[in-house]
């Protein structure tokens, strides 16, 4: 009874722990130690795959419990859905722990070792089933570790989350071996599982501060750009009647940083967030013409996120209009958010439809468009574009470089959060695409976290926020950005996302082969217990 107890206890502990190390929390240390509990009593025989569902699916009501804003049911059935990889973990960790029941170097280090290629190994797979869920990776609670997550120019995020479920294990089954040691059960050698540890951390984080010390060769060309937050409440935003009133907000906003507001130069490029007008801008004559006849006299590009019908099909579209010119390029967003653009299997469930509110979808984009180019006093600015989500994707933000781009641009509503941590969240994960690909970002939202990420990860400066709220805050602002003058692609945005796929890969071939070797023992084992039963059975020899 005692040991249930423990077992369900520290998978609580596992969860509150794992919830500290994100926003608005940001205890990053947790993140360290957050497996701990959960691991030590696996390794002990408490715990079982069930004891990860419910953790799982605890952490993510943690992090996402914001998501009801948007839909109730949709966000209990993501978080359980989503628990479900952790229960999967938890699996893969026991047939490891049968597979290496002593506590030794050697068995510390290669249980450790599954522990992590497996959790990076179905994140992969989180980020790809049902057009895929990426956000809250283990290694994104170390965002503001910049020394250590410099390694995600590597591996992307995803090897930052690989150390940090490596460092939990090798903690845990030290814990395990210390006690046996103490209790006399096994005897005290050296624990070298754990200086292997230290030893990659170490190294870890020296790389890192190595690469913010690095100073780039080329001098960094330099662009203003300014950006205007709307703040436009969500159930205003969508309002036909509204939105004059909200083109009018948008338009003082960009005549005013256009004079010189904005606490910089004019800018090059202005930034409107995502779905800014609200309304379809070229559905309306009156939106699309004064949007036209300023840009007519303009002597900046503006960058403006709206909605795009073409053929009866919906976009979550950016436009950018040139100066001096009424014309205009577009990007269409790629990836949709399940239950917030789409419904995820509408055809056989329409009835999930009726739970999101949603009595159509949006229609993806094929990303051809996604790297624009705009004019600068310093030369052509190549922008990476990225809609509401899309910058928590790493693929989508390598494709982007990859392509020539050397700034990033996310156009965000993240109205629908509320006064919720969710705007943190959204920019603790889009940290990482900087990172990944040596780019900086500027982040424009109608209300949340606009601002300035260097390629090091680092937030330059949030002017519009108020103490720790963010949300809720209307303004505009121009900042010089520094964007790299010869950027050579990273070794993440070369290779891509190898990493997580071959940790999916050696998670596969490792399963495959544990339950092969225990259909191979099993099938050695019949001949003996076939024996044994006839022996059971026959009758004793002896005459009478």
């Amino acid at each position: 009874m005692m040991h249930r107890f423990l077992g369900w206890a520290m998978t609580v502990l596992t969860a509150a722990m794992a919830v500290l190390a994100f926003p608005p929390h940001s205890q990053d240390a947790a993140g360290w130690f957050c497996l701990v509990p959960l691991i030590s009593v696996m390794r002990a025989g408490w715990a079982d795959w069930r004891h990860g569902w419910v953790a799982g699916a605890l952490f993510w009501f943690g992090t996402m419990w914001w998501l009801a804003h948007v839909t109730v049911l949709g966000m209990v059935l993501l978080c359980l859905y989503l628990g479900a990889f952790w229960a999967a973990w938890c699996a893969l960790l026991r047939l490891a722990m049968v597979r290496f029941p002593e506590a030794t170097t050697r068995a510390n280090l290669v249980i450790s070792t599954v522990a992590a290629v497996g959790w990076v190994g179905l994140d992969a797979l989180r980020g790809w089933l049902l057009s895929g869920f990426p956000w809250n990776g283990l290694g994104v609670s170390q965002f503001q570790n910049l020394g250590l997550i410099q390694i995600a120019k590597l591996g992307g995020v995803e090897l930052v989350t690989w150390l940090v479920v490596f460092v939990n294990a090798i903690g845990a089954l030290t814990v395990v071996r210390f006690y046996r040691e103490v209790m006399r059960s096994q005897k005290l050698r050296p624990h070298f599982d754990f200086s292997v540890c230290l030893a990659i951390v170490a190294g870890a984080f020296a790389w890192g501060i190595g690469e913010i010390w690095n100073k780039p060769k080329v001098e960094p060309q330099m662009v203003g750009v300014g950006f205007i937050q709307g703040n436009i409440p969500q159930e205003l935003k969508f309002d036909p009647v509204e939105a004059y009133g909200t083109l009018e907000t948008y338009l003082n906003f960009t005549s005013f940083l256009a004079n010189g507001g904005g606490g910089s130069s004019r800018p090059d490029i202005i930034l409107w967030p995502e779905t800014a007008t609200g309304t379809g801008i070229f559905q309306d004559r009156a939106l699309t013409e004064a949007v036209r006849d300023m840009m007519r006299k303009a002597q900046f590009s503006l960058l403006m996120g709206s909605i795009d019908v073409d053929r009866g099909r919906f976009y979550n579209s950016a436009m950018l209009f040139l100066p001096e010119e009424g014309s205009y390029r577009m990007y269409r967003k790629q990836h949709l958010v399940p239950f917030g653009e789409f419904v995820p299997l509408r055809r056989w469930m329409p009835w999930l439809a009726n739970f999101a509110g949603m009595p159509g979808d949006y229609s993806p984009g094929d990303g051809s468009d996604a790297v624009l180019q705009a004019p600068a006093a310093s030369g052509p600015v190549d922008m990476g574009l990225l809609i509401c989500f899309e910058d928590t994707l790493p693929e989508l933000a390598r494709q982007r470089a990859s392509r020539g781009a050397r700034l990033l641009v996310n156009l965000t509503n993240d109205g629908w959060f509320r006064d919720s941590p969710g705007a943190w969240l959204h920019v603790a994960n889009a940290i990482f695409r900087c990172i990944e690909t040596g780019l900086p970002m500027v982040r424009c939202a109608n209300t949340g976290v606009s601002c300035v990420i260097e390629p090091t990860g680092r937030i330059s400066e949030i002017p519009l926020r108020d103490g720790a709220r963010v949300v809720g805050l209307r303004g505009a602002f121009a900042r010089d950005v520094a964007m790299p003058g010869a950027p050579g692609p990273t070794v993440y945005v070369r290779w891509g996302h190898r990493f997580p796929l071959c940790c999916l890969v050696l998670t596969a071939c490792y399963v495959a082969y544990e339950f092969a070797r225990d259909r191979k023992r099993r099938r050695a084992a019949e001949p003996i217990r076939a024996a044994q039963e006839v022996s059971l059975t026959s009758p004793p020899s002896g005459g009478g």
